[in-house]
């Protein structure tokens, strides 16, 4: 059975994590797909709850692996910005960014690790992660860029583009926009 086929038979149930994602489903296969956010649940199973023990320290959860081509400029403005801080308050903490990729290769990346941090610092690469579900759930402290600081990093993972590099001139979004995604996005 194909995709489509399988979405109509009657002992099959697909859906998808985000209304982006349905659209997708449908305008790619012609089959309507329902939409179920995502709760995480299976990372309170695994007693993953916030206990922040590294106070110091921030989780930097920015990319795939695949896209890591504008990580220095990241790192760069994230010093600036707690040089900044410093510099206007005396009593600002002392903190240090830590990328996800080391904890990933160091095999130390379970989310009950990742609940130790003082915060997360999440940069979305596709306009839907269950991570972002994952780790509200957590109750985690979750720092997210503004949209138009996104924009320099969406479009960059697989559900969007298969590469980094394909990445939607501003221009071009808004030349294609439907009325139906303009309707999603609100």
């Amino acid at each position: 059975l194909d995709f489509a086929e399988m979405a109509v038979h009657p002992r099959v149930q697909f859906a998808a994590i985000a209304p982006f994602l349905a659209e997708k489903m449908r305008f790619q296969t012609g089959v309507d797909i329902p939409v179920a956010r995502g709760f995480g649940f299976h990372v309170l199973d695994q007693g993953a709850t916030y206990f922040p023990r590294r106070h110091e320290e921030v989780l930097v959860w920015k990319n795939s692996n695949e896209c890591a081509d504008n990580q220095e400029h990241f790192d760069a403005l994230l010093e600036r910005a707690i040089e900044r801080a410093r510099s206007e308050n005396d009593a600002a903490p002392n903190l240090r960014f830590v990328h996800l990729r080391p904890l990933r290769a160091m095999g130390d990346s379970s989310y009950k690790t990742i609940s130790s941090f003082r915060a997360v610092i999440l940069v979305p690469y596709e306009v839907l992660l269950m991570t972002f579900y994952e780790l509200y759930h957590v109750a985690i402290p979750l720092f997210l860029p503004s949209i138009e600081f996104s924009s320099f990093f969406y479009y960059r993972g697989p559900v969007t583009y298969p590469h980094c590099g394909m990445v939607l001139d501003p221009t071009d979004i808004s030349q294609r926009a439907s009325p139906d995604l303009e309707e999603l996005r609100r």
